[in-house]
């Protein structure tokens, strides 16, 4: 799979809780300030085995899984096993794809990723509607609660402001979280 980046301990800033952020490779749309432009096209040398590279992690302190991009759906048959792979890790997986859910649920590989997953928002981001909510970054997107069991904490923590965590990872720095209005 086309893996952008892993970061671990991130606190609060894509989803409740500890989670575990995983940034896919390659994306079509071309948005206007895009918070992960570096990630619209794919890298061979970023085409990695991402379960054996998961099995690195500790998934007893991971509370939470954020898989986002470039573009997740691109890599379909990746997505699917990804996943699949982490469903049997944590419940808690929200996937943001720029992609509508109407049309994604009508691709079998796509329902039976929503049928594993809690969260998926959906929608290209528009930067003329961003409008600092700590879910979406923009209001155009859609919060679509797919596992009911996460409703009450995905609507406490839709409450809370934008939060934004600072990660050095391989000697890159990433500003992790969603981008303000205006910045």
């Amino acid at each position: 799979m086309y893996i952008a980046v892993i970061i671990n301990n991130v606190d609060n800033a894509l989803g409740p809780n500890n989670r575990l952020c995983i940034w896919t490779q390659g994306c079509l749309k071309n948005c206007k300030n895009c918070m992960s432009p570096e990630f619209r096209t794919f890298n061979s040398n970023k085409n990695i085995d991402i379960i054996k590279e998961l099995e690195k992690y500790d998934f007893t302190t991971i509370e939470g899984v954020t898989i986002s991009g470039g573009e997740p759906f691109l890599q379909l048959d990746e997505l699917e096993l990804l996943v699949e792979y982490l469903s049997n890790k944590v419940e808690d997986i929200l996937i943001y794809t720029g992609m509508k859910y109407n049309t994604l649920k009508l691709i079998k590989k796509a329902k039976n990723i929503f049928s594993k997953i809690a969260v998926l928002i959906d929608g290209e981001y528009k930067d003329e509607l961003n409008n600092n909510e700590i879910l979406r970054g923009s209001s155009n997107q859609n919060i679509i609660i797919l596992n009911e069991k996460f409703k009450d904490l995905y609507e406490e923590y839709s409450k809370r402001p934008r939060t934004k965590q600072i990660v050095k990872v391989d000697k890159i720095t990433y500003g992790i979280g969603l981008r303000e209005k205006g910045e």
